[in-house]
């Protein structure tokens, strides 16, 4: 299984505020065990975590699957599986 990673720009600069990384053996785990603000934070932004396990199970998927531009916070969220 793929690893999750999500990383998150100044818009104005590309300049990169934070990444995570969680690997792929841990992906389904840590769907599991997200507090629920995170995961509701995610499903805002019309990231569902039970997908992206799917997705990183999937050979044929890889590279960015979502990006998020947040123009109030000066943010842009990558979200990719390698």
């Amino acid at each position: 299984m793929k690893s999750l990673i999500i990383r998150i720009e100044r818009l104005d600069t590309g300049e990169a505020k934070k990444t995570i990384t969680v690997p792929g053996m841990m992906l389904k785990f840590a769907t599991k065990v997200l507090p629920a603000n995170v995961s509701h934070s995610l499903e805002e932004k019309g990231i569902d975590p039970r997908e992206i396990v799917k997705l990183a199970s999937d050979p044929d998927v890889h590279g960015v699957i979502a990006e998020i531009e947040d123009h109030e916070k000066n943010e842009k969220i990558i979200v990719s599986l390698k």
